[in-house]
């Protein structure tokens, strides 16, 4: 039994139409059967026949409900044709019931059967109705209308159903052609819906992918952005380094981040800040990778130029790293800045071919960002360390000059009492003097008198001895503070006064030069100059003699 008999719901809807008109048909014939035989319109052996014919369409009905058309589709015309013969060979002979049913029985067999099926069927009435026309006129059958029939009124019936059954072929030729058309605008229809569908289907997942990549670009932005701030914000390279790494690898989504800087002989990239675990223990074996080699960061410290490994299983010659055995993918960005190369920043993920061209977009402005940093780090340490050797020099310079200055004038000082008066300090110090420098504090020699040391350039220089008048109270803490800060002050007011004149003699050193050189200039006979210089030296420097000779001693003495 095929698949159609076992089962019906896999039938096509036409196939379940046509079921439901053979199967109708067949019902319609049985039920004029039945009433030919039960009502005693057939009788004899009209009757059996009728009495077989329904037997036999029984049959048929049963197999086309099995789902079998084939037996319907011929029994279901064939039948109607019959039960026709029976009626008119039974009735009024084919004056009536031909005329009538022959039609349907045509329209009938042209619909189940097709083309072929109307002629076979147009030739078995023709034959029937010969053979009842001839029963007829040769008195073998008897009707009321027996004596009107004739060879013409056979030929004119035959004729009816030849015509019949060429408009039957052409309305269904143009049925079929107008179905297959149907059926060719169905499937044209049907085809433009599944385009329809599928263009529908890849614009849905366009827009979907296109707004996955505006909502990462959103967050690379968000991310470039907080980077920037942190970049901006903070001083300390190592902490900015860390800062930076740990950003990116929350922010992007990548499980390692690493920062590499070129050493001092710009061979090697040395890894200073990462974030993963296996990447600190890079930090702690002091990890680096050689610039140009057979690794991400050699290579991009080389070409200085962006790198991805889309899959570093299939790339083992770049990425060999037991301390990131989750690595699948990676891409590693130069840091330039002011067209110096700084180092390389290393980004790794754990799924493969998670990097794109816009990722490199992205970081590499956040590279640039950090690279800029960097430098400006790097710029600031040196500034800093040139302005510390500075001060240091500087110092050095003032502390020597201030030790001069002090070992020549031991009595440097002066005092002023309640008449307004200033005098010079004479004497020497007082023991309460001697113990405030000694020990660098304020010592309070009684309770009106208090005496403070002092500082230049972190040189002890001197003491202020300070005495209320004997009305007042003694001195207090915040009274003390306060002194202690103008004194500070008087520091750094002795230092710009000794600056001024070092300042002063200099410029007072360079004009007597100049004036000097230009005395000497005025001349160009050789006596004269040394006239000229030996008058004007003289003069310049306050000495009581100064001598000029020239030429060789040849050993001899002086006078």
């Amino acid at each position: 039994m095929n698949s159609n008999t076992s089962n019906p719901n896999a039938t096509s809807k036409p196939e379940n139409t046509m079921r439901r008109i053979v199967i109708s048909t067949l019902l319609m014939i049985l039920a004029v059967g039945l009433i030919f035989g039960v009502t005693g319109i057939a009788k004899g052996t009209t009757r059996n026949m009728v009495i077989i014919l329904c037997l036999i369409i029984t049959g048929a009905l049963i197999i086309a409900i099995r789902g079998n058309l084939l037996v319907g589709k011929l029994i279901a015309p064939f039948g109607a044709a019959l039960t026709l013969l029976f009626a008119a060979y039974n009735g009024k002979g084919f004056h009536d019931e031909i005329l009538v049913g022959a039609p349907v029985a045509i329209v009938m067999a042209g619909l189940l059967l097709g083309n072929w099926g109307t002629v076979v069927l147009s030739v078995f009435l023709i034959a029937g109705i010969t053979a009842i026309g001839l029963a007829e006129i040769n008195g073998i059958v008897q009707s009321d209308l027996s004596a009107l029939t004739s060879f013409e009124d056979i030929i004119t019936v035959s004729l009816m159903i030849v015509a019949m059954a060429f408009v039957q072929r052409l309305l269904i030729k143009r049925l079929n052609n107008s179905l297959e058309e149907a059926r060719r605008n169905a499937e044209a229809q049907s085809q433009a819906n599944r385009e329809l569908r599928t263009l529908q289907a890849d614009l849905e997942q366009r827009v979907n992918e296109r707004t996955m990549q505006l909502n990462r670009r959103a967050v690379q932005l968000q991310a470039s952005s907080e980077v920037g701030r942190a970049v901006s914000s903070i001083g300390n390279l190592n902490e900015l380094l860390e800062n930076v790494t740990m950003l990116i690898s929350e922010r992007f989504g990548y499980y390692h981040a690493g920062i590499f800087l070129l050493d001092r002989a710009g061979e090697n990239a040395v890894l200073r800040a990462a974030n993963s675990l296996g990447g600190r223990r890079m930090l702690e074996n002091g990890h680096s990778l050689p610039v140009g080699s057979k690794s991400m960061v050699g290579y991009v410290t080389q070409h200085r130029e962006p790198r991805i490994a889309a899959d570093v299983g299939r790339e083992v010659t770049f990425f060999d790293n037991p301390d990131l055995p989750q690595t699948r993918s990676e891409m590693a960005l130069p840091l330039i800045a002011a067209g110096k190369l700084l180092g390389a920043l290393d980004v790794q993920s754990n799924d493969a071919g998670t990097f794109t061209q816009d990722d490199v977009n992205v970081l590499q402005v956040l590279a640039d960002q950090v690279a800029i940093a960097i430098e400006n780090s790097n710029l600031f340490a040196e500034s800093r360390e040139a302005l510390e050797a500075s001060k240091r020099a500087y110092g050095s310079l003032s502390r020597e000059a201030w030790v001069n200055l002090l070992s020549g004038r031991t009595n440097l000082g002066y005092q002023s009492d309640s008449s307004g008066s200033i005098q010079p300090v004479e004497g020497g110090w007082s023991k309460e003097l001697v113990q405030a420098q000694r020990e660098g504090h304020s010592v309070k020699i009684d309770e009106k008198t208090l005496a403070i040391p002092f500082k230049i350039l972190d040189l002890p220089a001197g003491v202020i001895r300070l005495k209320k008048q004997t009305t007042s109270q003694e001195w207090s803490e915040r009274e003390i503070n306060l002194i202690e800060t103008l004194v500070g002050n008087l520091g750094e007011a002795l230092e710009s006064a000794r600056l001024y004149e070092d300042t002063q003699r200099r410029a007072e050193r360079e004009r007597i030069a100049s004036d000097i050189s230009a005395r000497i200039r005025e001349s160009l006979d050789v006596d004269t100059v040394l006239q000229t210089a030996v008058l004007e030296m003289r003069r310049a420097l306050n000495l009581e003699e100064i001598t000029i000779r020239l030429g060789e001693s040849n050993g001899q003495k002086s006078p």
